[in-house]
């Protein structure tokens, strides 16, 4: 294994801790850009992404003010087509996590419900999975937030690493 992956891995393991998978998290692990063994994932929108140890095709990240769970928080959505490399199963498996931090770099704690979709077939084995990360009031427009996202499989040779800003 390279030494780099296994520095990025240790250090994630080390920062994980304790906190629930679908949850903001205080302690962020490394971006997964650092990684030799990670590739760049082509996303509209203003964000950037990673992955590792799969082939996405594509990421479209959104603002979603549609939501009905939460009538008064927008939601980034992000829609990941074509995710090569897993099945369904690994990826309602695998953990979520996400941190939402203000302007200032303060982290904001979200007590919203954390939502997520896959789709595909199981002889294709190519996945659609879009995740819906509740991050700011629908009325406040004037500032600008920083939400990372990250998915691992249970193996942890998997992840997504996404950020935006909105």
């Amino acid at each position: 294994m390279n030494k780099t992956l296994c520095i990025i891995l240790i250090c994630f393991l080390f920062f994980k801790g304790h906190a629930s998978a679908q949850t903001s998290q205080a302690i962020q692990p490394l971006s997964l850009s650092a990684s030799k063994f990670a590739t760049k994932i082509k996303i509209s929108g203003m964000a950037s992404g990673y992955a590792a140890g799969l082939k996405i095709n594509n990421a479209i990240v959104v603002v979603d003010t549609t939501i009905k769970v939460s009538p008064k928080t927008a939601y980034l959505s992000i829609d990941f087509s074509g995710i090569e490399g897993s099945s369904l199963t690994e990826i309602l498996s695998g953990n979520n996590s996400f941190w939402i931090i203000d302007k200032n770099g303060k982290e904001i704690k979200s007590v919203e419900k954390f939502l997520k979709k896959v789709n595909g077939s199981m002889e294709s084995e190519i996945v659609y999975y879009t995740v819906k990360i509740p991050f700011k009031l629908k009325t406040d427009l004037k500032n600008t937030y920083t939400v990372r996202y990250l998915w691992e499989s249970k193996d942890r040779k998997k992840m997504i690493d996404i950020i935006a800003s909105r």
